[in-house]
């Protein structure tokens, strides 16, 4: 040991001095890395915010378009219904037409010929609605899709 009286306060500051400078070290280093971490995890959060978003929209985007084909859907079903049954309707009055004899047929089959033409009309309308909604259909999902 041969190190004086005088010298050993000078000796047990720098020791002090260094044990603090590394604890300060230490610490900016630690906060260093909290910091880091903490910028991460914000970069985390903002990435799976942002993923969500994206998902959230995708999904709606879906639902949208189904909801589109699901009216579609019940939009040609219906058409479809009335076409049946107006079909049906003019079998049973043809039907009732033939029973009668040719001189009364004769009377009502001018009539008949007519509202077959008008109902004819009317399919090919509801068909060109349903064309419409189609197109009006395939349009919205294009534009639901981006």
């Amino acid at each position: 040991m041969g190190q004086s009286v005088e010298t050993l306060p000078l000796l047990m500051d720098e020791t002090i001095n260094s044990h603090k400078q590394a604890g300060r070290k230490k610490s900016r280093a630690g906060r260093k890395k909290l910091r880091a971490g903490r910028k991460k995890s914000r970069a985390g959060r903002k990435k799976s915010q942002a993923g969500r978003k994206k998902s959230r929209k995708f999904r709606e985007s879906v639902a949208r378009i189904q909801s589109c084909w699901n009216d579609l859907i019940s939009h040609v079903v219906q058409g479809k219904k009335v076409v049946f049954s107006i079909n049906s309707e003019l079998l049973e009055f043809e039907k009732l037409l033939m029973k009668l004899p040719p001189k009364k047929r004769s009377l009502f089959q001018p009539s008949f010929s007519s509202l077959c033409a008008e109902t004819n009309s009317l399919k090919n309308e509801i068909a060109h609605s349903m064309k419409m909604q189609f197109n009006a259909t395939v349009m919205q999902s294009i534009y639901y899709r981006k």
